[in-house]
């Protein structure tokens, strides 16, 4: 019996993996999934739970805590990007109906649809991230990426004005 018992114990003693690195390999999935929030969320808790260890990190939570940081960079590459584009139709034939219903929302979010140097840029006063960039005097649309005037909670978020302004003039 006890030549297995020693042998049994070992294994489950290398075998069992920390919180962090269980969340690591299930924010990959989720990435994979394309389950994006919920990987990000993996990745944070990584990160969250190997900073508030007081004592030292060794070499394995050290480059755990750095692919977590890398695979958040990954994850919110072009973030934003989507949310306020203009297309040149005529030079723009590759996202028909049947493609944007079939593809993965990172391969189109992230627009590996497309080549990198054909991607232009607009104004910055043209998507203005509320509570994220400072909102300035000259402005054509504001985007509310942490929840909206709309939502009472947010009633009063920076640029809660222009929103409610506007949607009186609509609803006249």
């Amino acid at each position: 019996m006890k030549k297995y018992f020693y042998p049994l114990l070992i294994i489950i003693a290398l075998g069992c993996r920390g919180d962090s690195e269980l969340a690591m390999e299930r924010g990959i999935q989720y990435y994979e999934w394309d389950m994006i929030e919920k990987a990000v969320l993996e990745f944070k808790f990584v990160i969250h739970n190997l900073s508030s260890q007081n004592e030292k990190l060794d070499y394995s939570q050290i480059r755990l805590k750095s692919r977590a940081h890398h695979n958040l960079a990954v994850a919110y590459a072009k973030k934003n990007w989507s949310s306020f584009m203009i297309f040149n139709n005529a030079r723009c034939k590759i996202l028909t109906p049947k493609l944007v219903a079939k593809a993965h929302g990172l391969y189109l979010h992230q627009f590996k649809w497309t080549k990198e140097n054909l991607i232009g840029s607009l104004p910055s006063n043209w998507n203005i991230l509320v509570e994220e960039q400072k909102i300035p005097k000259k402005i054509n649309a504001l985007h509310y990426t942490l929840g909206g005037p709309y939502f009472k909670k947010h009633s009063k978020c920076p640029g809660a004005r222009y929103w409610f302004k506007y949607k009186r003039q609509i609803f006249k």
